[in-house]
């Protein structure tokens, strides 16, 4: 899994972390297609193929469809604590892919890292330098509190970081 990479507490580097990354953004856009929300994107819950390739895995609190009726009267959606959106952990109601992106944003920034986003705004690049600038644009992007301020579409971040691994020097200056 990743999580097994990560438990060194050392990043990883920036072209592997960018290439799991896509891998992401392509699983939250195909599973978002068909209705479904993961809620429980974690690096334990991602697990990485001989070819290097990440894959999404572990449904088991998925939302499907729009559903809006709870089975209790908590705050909240279930999850992991320190990969919920901000509106995972605050609201009950329906759920969109832009609560993903957000836990896909914090995937990314303890893969550049070696270290959990604790909300304080600190971005991937002050602790790590490798860090491009346009990456580190999108990730802080992706961790925005509003989700009208993250990437509205799984797609729209897949673009971006596919412009940040491909340098494209136009699409990285655009993103910063």
């Amino acid at each position: 899994s990743l999580k097994q990479l990560l438990d060194a507490g050392e990043p990883l580097p920036v072209m592997r972390a960018l290439e799991v990354g896509i891998d992401l953004c392509r699983a939250v856009d195909a599973i978002y297609k068909r209705d479904i929300v993961h809620r429980d994107i974690k690096p334990s819950n991602v697990l990485l193929a001989k070819d290097g390739t990440a894959k999404l895995t572990d449904f088991g609190v998925a939302q499907v469809g729009h559903e809006t009726r709870r089975t209790q009267e908590a705050m909240g959606h279930p999850g992991t604590p320190a990969y919920k959106s901000p509106e995972q952990a605050t609201t009950s109601g329906y759920l969109d892919q832009r609560s993903d992106l957000y836990a896909v944003g914090l995937v990314l920034y303890e893969m550049l890292t070696g270290q959990l986003y604790l909300r304080e705004r600190v971005t991937p690049r002050h602790l790590n330098p490798a860090v491009p600038q346009s990456l580190d644009a999108v990730v802080m992007k992706a961790l925005e509190k509003d989700p009208d301020r993250r990437y509205q579409t799984a797609e729209a971040m897949l673009h971006d970081l596919s412009d940040v691994r491909d340098q494209h020097i136009w699409g990285q200056l655009r993103i910063v």
